[in-house]
């Protein structure tokens, strides 16, 4: 399911949260100035955040991730 409605959108960083140690699935859509990410917990919980395609926005998306996450990232090209 794909969602361009802003409201589902937040600007910034995820909170990882790695004492929890808990699994999260993690798609990343990579556009030609920003990139979108969805966090997924195993309950299906979401949360959509886009991301600035800078060097600040890459560190920011990597200081949210933990040891238990998957990600997938988008291999196609336009």
């Amino acid at each position: 399911m794909v969602f361009t409605d802003k409201r589902f959108y937040s600007e910034g960083r995820f909170q990882g949260k790695e004492e929890e140690k808990m699994e999260r699935f993690i798609g990343v859509d990579l556009h030609k100035h920003s990139f979108t990410v969805c966090y997924m917990e195993k309950t299906g919980q979401y949360e959509l955040v886009r991301y600035k395609l800078t060097p600040r926005g890459m560190e920011r998306f990597k200081e949210g991730l933990t040891k238990g996450d998957e990600v997938a990232v988008e291999a196609t090209g336009n």
